[in-house]
């Protein structure tokens, strides 16, 4: 469905009209006639493609005022954000687009009503996040995708006491940009923090006096190794989901983790691990997600020394070839492995 079908049909049913989308890119001239068409609809929910607007295309947003839920994806063109001050109700907010700067995020202003602000694709820094800590005093989740961060940037979120949800991810970028173990000392202390993903530089030697109640970590491709697991397994005794695929992790770091009783997803991906040293994690018992694999060890080994967890209850074992291991397959290929 185009923009003119989207704008005909809703045009007729104004004081229906909530949500507001197009599934094509559009234009000055098109982002224009797509506005006027919605004004004064109380729109709350914003979904848009755009290209190569100008300053008056930009200023079309702010017809859009009562919005709760933005998703705006830039495919070519300046950005010009600051008409988005005009959504005083806006709790949610994507932007797409890879010429997203600190610039346009300071464009944004002190949102009041923000709590969950996603960026993907953008080139953003310290600058930007510091900007964003500073107005968006009550997000709950920020989630920015190929950013440019350094330990910097973690102190200024620190000092957003709501919230739960943060991941910073560089994407292509040096690993020169990730971050360390001194610079989230304060990331820990935030009192609802439950979910974090960055790009570690860090071994995580030094979680000191945690406070966060975190649930969900992501440290795949980093610096983590065996003291690290042990560090977070002690720190943190109530994750569900961890991943350091990736990482240094060897053997040793298996025993820490089955202290971690409440552990639901474990991803191992890619780390030196043997099949004896798997064998552990059939202590935890809550896990039903598993995803192994390593270069050094062949599938059908860690699969001699884990099927028995698989078919003594309902666990998802992924190995190397992506494929899902259910409770019932898994007895099929145990006691084929078992008898060779």
């Amino acid at each position: 469905m185009g923009i003119n079908t989207v704008c005909q049909a809703w045009s007729s049913t104004p004081s229906e009209c909530s949500y507001a989308s197009c599934d094509t890119v559009v234009g000055e001239v098109e982002f224009g006639r797509f506005a006027g068409t919605f004004v004064a609809k109380q729109v709350k929910v914003l979904h848009v493609q755009v290209r190569n607007l100008t300053r008056v295309g930009w200023h079309h947003l702010s017809n859009f005022n009562q919005v709760v839920d933005l998703c705006l994806d830039v495919t070519s063109g300046p950005l010009d954000l600051r008409p988005i001050r005009a959504m005083t109700q806006l709790q949610d907010c994507m932007l797409i687009g890879s010429d997203v700067s600190n610039q346009n995020l300071q464009e944004l202003g002190p949102l009041p009503n923000l709590r969950r602000l996603t960026v993907h694709g953008g080139n953003v820094s310290d600058l930007g996040v510091k900007t964003l800590s500073q107005n968006l005093r009550k997000l709950e989740m920020l989630d920015i995708n190929r950013c440019r961060v350094t330990d910097a940037c973690l102190q200024s979120i620190a000092t957003l006491r709501d919230l739960v949800f943060l991941r910073l991810k560089s994407g292509d970028y040096d690993d020169e940009r990730r971050l360390s173990d001194g610079g989230a000392y304060g990331i820990w202390k935030l009192p609802r923090l439950q979910y974090v993903s960055m790009d570690w530089n860090a071994h995580m030697h030094h979680i000191v006096h945690p406070i966060a109640p975190l649930r969900e970590l992501d440290l795949s491709c980093g610096g983590a190794d065996d003291w690290s697991v042990s560090n977070i397994a002690s720190s943190f005794p109530h994750l569900i989901y961890l991943d350091v695929s990736g990482t240094n992790i060897t053997d040793h770091a298996l025993k820490p983790l089955c202290a971690l009783h409440a552990l639901q997803s474990l991803n191992v991906h890619f780390c030196k691990l043997t099949p004896v040293a798997l064998e552990c994690l059939t202590a935890l018992p809550n896990l039903h997600t598993l995803c192994i694999s390593s270069p050094h060890v062949e599938p059908v080994e860690h699969l001699a020394a884990l099927l028995r967890m698989a078919c003594e209850r309902r666990v998802l074992i992924t190995p190397t070839n992506e494929w899902t291991l259910s409770k019932n397959d898994a007895r099929a290929v145990y006691q084929l492995v078992t008898s060779l």
